[in-house]
């Protein structure tokens, strides 16, 4: 762009030129036609020819003295002409650049401010750049339906004629043992009922200097400490057993080993004591007579 201005620019100082050359050449005609009046040659029409592309002016001449006011004329319609050309052929190549740069433009992206060539004769080309239509708004996620859920089966109609029993019995393997001779322990509670029990709490107890070997229940914990057996829940029908190893100690020699067992606590259970202590009918004994050691 820059250089089709430069190039016009150019063109009219050549031209500028030819207009002052031509001017000097007519009036240096005139001169001569004064100063020998007999050499002048009949007046005719001449053509001047000229090429604004080449480094200068190439007028030819036969020093035909043509009026100023012609001279000028011609000039000017040359110029004119060739104003025009240049500039229609800038205008066509500023419309067709202008016409890329929109395109490749992203949408809302302003156009760059061209130069002013109005002096020259350009009507500028006024080119937007293109408007893209908007994006589809993004697909609403569909959830998938829930699975339906299950019906909760009803339950069971309780039964109030139904009740936990729960029967307390404490046994031993041997009757009869000696000092250091060990002995084992078997604690059941047994669900005699119609209906489960939630749970129940058995206290344990041995006589004083009695070691305990070990310990096993079916279920629920016992504390070794304390003596304590927490059984748990209780089906109808079913038992659980607590197993207690114990060692006969050295001074028990002709006496009788009896350890006890009772409930601490049976939610709506009945309590009942098998093999009952003839001292305490809520416990359950289990005894074992130690022979004098030979």
């Amino acid at each position: 762009m820059m250089r089709a201005k430069t190039r016009v620019r150019r063109t009219l100082a050549a031209v500028t030129v030819g207009v002052t050359t031509a001017m000097g050449v007519n009036l240096a005609a005139a001169g001569t036609a004064q100063a020998a009046p007999e050499r002048r040659p009949a007046p005719r029409a001449s053509a001047y020819g000229w090429s604004p592309w080449s480094s200068a002016s190439m007028w030819s001449s036969s020093r035909v003295v043509l009026p100023p006011d012609d001279v000028m004329a011609d000039l000017r319609g040359q110029v004119d002409e060739m104003r025009g050309t240049v500039g229609q052929e800038l205008q066509d190549a500023l419309a067709d650049m202008m016409a890329t740069l929109a395109a490749s433009l992203p949408p809302g992206v302003p156009l760059p401010n061209l130069p002013d060539l109005s002096d020259l004769g350009v009507v500028m080309p006024t080119v937007t750049s293109p408007t893209r239509p908007a994006a589809p708004p993004p697909p609403v996620p569909v959830t998938p339906p829930k699975p339906p859920v299950p019906p909760v089966p009803p339950k069971p109609p309780i039964d109030p004629t139904a009740t936990v029993r729960l029967e307390l019995r404490r046994a031993a393997d041997r009757a009869q043992a000696k000092p250091g001779d060990v002995v084992t322990h078997t604690v059941t509670v047994r669900n005699g009922g119609t209906a489960d029990a939630t749970s129940a709490v058995v206290r344990n107890t041995v006589p004083a200097g009695v070691k305990l070997m070990d310990s096993k229940p079916s279920q629920g914990e016992f504390d070794t400490a304390t003596g304590l057996w927490k059984t748990g829940s209780i089906k109808a029908g079913s038992a659980v057993t607590l197993i207690l190893v114990l060692k006969v100690p050295e001074g028990a020699a002709g006496s009788e080993m009896t350890a006890r067992s009772s409930f601490v606590t049976a939610p709506g259970a009945k309590p009942v004591i098998g093999n009952a202590c003839s001292d305490d009918t809520t416990a359950t004994c289990a005894g074992t007579r130690v022979a004098e050691s030979s």
